[in-house]
């Protein structure tokens, strides 16, 4: 009798042993996580959830460690945009929690990863195209965060901001604006309206009205966003955004026939942030967007000027060769209509040698003919291929 209790108080203490040291590899597993990314994240939380599970079935031990562990898994498989396996995923930690029900329900943090787990899941049927499904999901998991939390906690910004996604891709753009609008709020009292957080939603917005069509509307919201970059700039330092920002903005002042404002806006980046951009591309495309300002401006002083800016530009890289020969026939033909048909000449030729270099036969053949008519002609303008928005694109 007395060996019976012995061999089964040991067997107890083999079970107990296991279980603690089984433990003790999950936490280490977690603590290891905090510095891996992709696949090693990936491959840490698949053992994770194989220890897990040995526990939760084998060992009978709280449901919740494994849970836990398949939501973990799955946000690993989203941080790498593996949609598909994290929605497998998810779906079985919600039927988890279903079947559980009796374990889950009055546990807040359990209640708190549910919440995680159905935003993340409206996140898989939202790339999915099941917009829908998402929707609902996405419902569900606001009423369960409201039950836990007030209207006014932080925590309900993320959810409002899918159900904003969703309602864009449904074309619901009032309702996404309105869900926008509520992450307004939230912003607004707990991170103030100067904040870089307050900033990218008003960028947000602007993307939605401009979707929808509402150009003046977008065209505030960016102009928000503009303003709290340039004035922040040495807390942000985010002179990337503040050019994509000023592009956008010129782009949109354009569309409603207000070049002026836009160009006004690019001109102050460039003389201000003339030393940030990450590369000549960037640069190029953003003189682009000048010269497009001044060409609806119908200020040919200012094209030529923007033009010859993009020519240095361009020179200074053997890149974007046959964008240079169409800056210099943009430029000859500026000059040609101030009355310089020397100067014009001598950029169309300057044109119709790098057209020959790259043996692009078709536009060398075409600008020679432009330049013999030049020539031949009294005129100072070839209408046909006067200064236009094909050349400037």
């Amino acid at each position: 009798m007395e060996s019976q209790e012995n061999e089964e108080n040991y067997d107890d203490f083999l079970e107990a042993s296991v279980l603690n040291e089984m433990l003790q590899i999950i936490d280490q597993i977690e603590i290891n996580c905090k510095d891996k990314e992709g696949q090693d994240l990936i491959n840490e939380r698949i053992k994770q959830y194989s220890y897990a599970k040995i526990l939760c079935t084998i060992f009978d031990k709280d449901i919740i460690i494994l849970i836990k562990s398949i939501i973990n898994l799955a946000m690993a498989y989203l941080k790498i945009d593996y949609y598909n396996q994290a929605q497998e995923h998810l779906l079985d930690a919600l039927k988890l929690y279903e079947n559980n029900n009796d374990v889950t329900e009055n546990n807040k943090e359990m209640q708190e990863n549910k919440i995680k787990l159905l935003i993340n899941l409206s996140k898989c049927y939202l790339f999915n195209n099941k917009l829908e499904t998402a929707l609902n999901i996405c419902k569900k998991s606001l009423n369960l965060n409201l039950s836990l939390f007030n209207e006014d906690h932080i925590s309900n910004a993320d959810i409002y901001y899918i159900i904003s996604k969703i309602n864009t891709r449904l074309h619901n753009y009032d309702e996404s604006i309105n869900n926008l609008n509520l992450i307004e709020k939230l912003y607004k009292n707990h991170f103030g309206i100067n904040s870089e957080k307050y900033a990218k939603l008003m960028m947000e917005k602007g993307q939605v009205f401009e979707i929808n069509n509402k150009l003046n509307e977008a065209i505030d919201s960016y102009q928000n966003a503009y303003l709290i970059y340039k004035n922040k700039i040495e807390n942000f330092n985010k002179y990337e955004i503040i050019i994509q920002t000023g592009i956008k903005l010129s782009e949109l002042y354009n569309k409603i026939n207000k070049a002026k404002e836009g160009y006004d806006i690019l001109n102050e980046i460039d003389e201000k942030y003339n030393d940030k951009f990450n590369s000549i591309k960037d640069k190029v495309v953003f003189l682009r967007c000048k010269i497009k300002c001044c060409y609806n401006m119908n200020d040919y002083r200012l094209l030529l000027k923007e033009n010859l800016n993009l020519e240095k530009i361009l020179e200074g890289t053997n890149e974007n060769q046959k964008t240079l020969a169409k800056t210099c026939i943009s430029i000859g033909y500026i000059y040609l209509d101030g009355g310089k048909k020397d100067k014009c000449l001598e950029y169309l030729n300057k044109a119709l040698k790098i057209f020959r270099v790259n043996g692009d036969e078709k536009l060398e053949k075409d600008i020679t003919e432009k330049i013999n008519n030049i020539m031949n002609s009294e005129e100072n303008k070839d209408e046909d291929y006067y200064v236009n928005e094909d050349i400037i694109k």
